[in-house]
């Protein structure tokens, strides 16, 4: 164990540990769940990427010289690689973003100082006074948020848009085939099947239309607003450059936000984000189900499809493997719209 000392006093920290003695007091405050920020490594590295910007900019305005902001930098690249543990252990549970802001600073401070030094104790890197430099919690973590954000929904555009092209390609096919339509489940006029999979495509790629949007206001920062908005502590010419090196870090455009008060405790964008996520769930929701129904049987249901399974002899019954799969992706689409109560 080693000995590390802050404003509360001292507490031991096992050597291991890249985190040091503001994770530990989280550790053991937040102490009620096995689920740690470990089960989030996205968050992680979009604090992570943050750092690294924060340095560039430091070294750039003279606030932090070549050496740190260097050492700094590298050891936030490590995070983002994820090239050793992350050392988080802290409760996602926790309340604020706070400790998730500390321990990375913790984190990164302690693999700088071995980068300099060979030693996480020695090398003159402090984890607030260095890494997070002209910074707040409250200004990192909403920034963080947006970098998420941005990536999970590319994350969820891009299967998408496979998802589509499948569909068109499927109600080109399937054109000609003549099947019953259904009100309410009850026999009602003809239709063909090809009609029904590009009415699936056609919602879909509403709801890709949506998503993209959501992805291309994504992109805004709170950097500069220190603790709550207004820029106290926030170093001379660190806003005006802050924003072009995250640009550089993360691949695309960052603007600041225009009120960084607003940035910081807004929630609406991101309800209205997820709200967009969960109309495309329903949608798949809804096709699953009905393609559910539509193969049901095989003798006394409808049969309308057949799905031919690829390496049918992993299953005991391959229709049934083809539905279990269908089952699967309205369970995980009525996951979805459960996450929009934690959202709220």
């Amino acid at each position: 164990m080693r000995l590390e000392h802050d404003s509360l006093g001292s507490l031991e920290v096992p050597n291991f540990a890249y985190y040091g003695i503001q994770t530990e007091r989280n550790r053991q405050a937040f102490d009620i769940s096995d689920l740690t920020l470990e089960d989030f490594p996205s968050f992680i590295e979009a604090v992570a990427k943050i750092k690294a910007a924060c340095a560039r900019t430091n070294l750039e305005i003279g606030a932090l010289d070549k050496e740190k902001a260097q050492a700094i930098e590298q050891a936030a690249w490590e995070v983002i690689r994820r090239e050793f543990d992350y050392s988080l252990p802290v409760c996602i549970y926790r309340g604020s973003g706070t400790p998730l802001n500390a321990a990375v600073n913790e984190v990164v401070a302690h693999r700088a100082n071995e980068i300099l030094t060979g030693n996480k104790e020695e090398g003159g890197i402090h984890p607030s006074t260095h890494v997070n430099m002209a910074q707040s919690s409250n200004d990192v973590i909403p920034t963080a948020k947006a970098i998420v954000v941005h990536d999970q929904l590319e994350i969820i555009i891009e299967p998408l848009k496979a998802l589509i092209k499948k569909l068109r390609e499927k109600g080109e096919e399937f054109s000609s085939v003549i099947k019953m339509g259904r009100t309410g489940l009850q026999d009602a006029v003809p239709i063909a099947l090809g009609q029904q999979l590009n009415a699936f495509a056609s919602g879909m790629e509403r709801s890709l239309s949506r998503l993209e949007y959501e992805k291309s206001h994504w992109n805004h920062s709170c950097l500069g607003g220190t603790a709550v908005g207004t820029g106290m502590g926030c170093l001379p010419g660190f806003r005006g450059k802050v924003n072009k090196h995250l640009s550089d870090v993360l691949g695309y455009e960052v603007k600041a936000y225009d009120d960084l008060v607003d940035g910081m405790m807004a929630i609406d964008d991101l309800i209205a984000c997820h709200g967009q996520v969960v109309a495309l769930s329903a949608q798949v929701w809804k096709l699953a189900r009905d393609l559910r129904v539509m193969a049901s049987g095989p003798n006394s249901g409808l049969r309308e499809v057949y799905f031919e399974v690829k390496n049918p002899e992993n299953a005991l019954n391959p229709q049934r493997f083809a539905s279990c799969s269908l089952e699967s992706v309205i369970t995980a689409c009525n996951q979805v719209s459960a996450n929009n109560s934690s959202i709220l």
